[in-house]
This record gives structure tokens, C-alpha cells and sequence, in this order.
């Protein structure tokens, strides 16, 4: 992954602590691991950290929970996942997350 994006360990450490990217924990190796989907050409997908924040209220602090809203059928995205068309469409995905976490949760309880 470091060598893929030509940068150091202490740069990805910093970047998932600020949440630009995702980062997901895997409890049975000890480790972290970076989806793929948030890189193009090795660089990090620029919307992915506006994204991330729309995401971080509803974390659990893993990035499973996160992990799941980018990989569902989204219905707004023609049934396509977030992580299937962030590639192309950063600016479509980014409008949906806005869209989608910026309502009140409890406005249709």
C-alpha cells in the first residue's frame, strides 16, 4: 500500500487518524487495512475525506460501519454501491453522503 501511493508509514497513520481515508481494523491480524476503492491511479480519491466526515458520526470506530454504506446498493446511485462508481462519480457520491447524513436520523421515527 505505501509503496503503491509513494508515501510512509507515519503519512497513512496520520491520514486514518484524521479520517481522510478509510481504514478498517481486523482484530485477528492487528492490523488495518485501506479498501482499494478510495484510490485511482495511486493517489487517494480526494472526496473520500469530505465523505469520511459525513460518515463519522455514525462510526463505531472500526470503519465496519463504513465499510457497509460504501459497499451497499444505494438507491440514489442506481442501485450501484458508493465504492463501485467513486472512481467516476466522486462528486455524485459526495452528494449523496451529504444528502443522505445531514438529515435528522430521527426525523422519521
Amino acid at each position: 500500500m505505501l509503496r503503491a501511493l509513494s508515501i510512509g508509514g507515519p503519512t497513512l497513520e496520520k491520514w486514518r487518524i484524521n479520517r481522510l481515508i478509510l481504514s478498517v481494523w481486523d482484530a485477528s491480524s492487528g492490523q488495518y487495512f485501506y479498501p482499494p476503492f478510495q484510490f485511482f491511479e495511486g493517489r487517494v480519491i480526494p472526496a473520500v475525506a469530505s465523505i469520511m466526515r459525513w460518515l463519522e458520526p455514525y462510526s463505531n470506530g472500526s470503519g465496519w460501519g463504513e465499510v457497509e454504506w460504501w459497499l451497499s446498493p444505494h438507491s440514489l446511485l442506481d442501485g450501484k454501491s458508493p465504492a463501485e462508481i467513486i472512481q467516476l462519480e466522486s462528486a455524485r457520491v459526495l452528494m449523496i453522503a451529504e444528502q443522505e447524513f445531514s438529515e435528522d436520523p430521527a426525523a422519521f421515527w
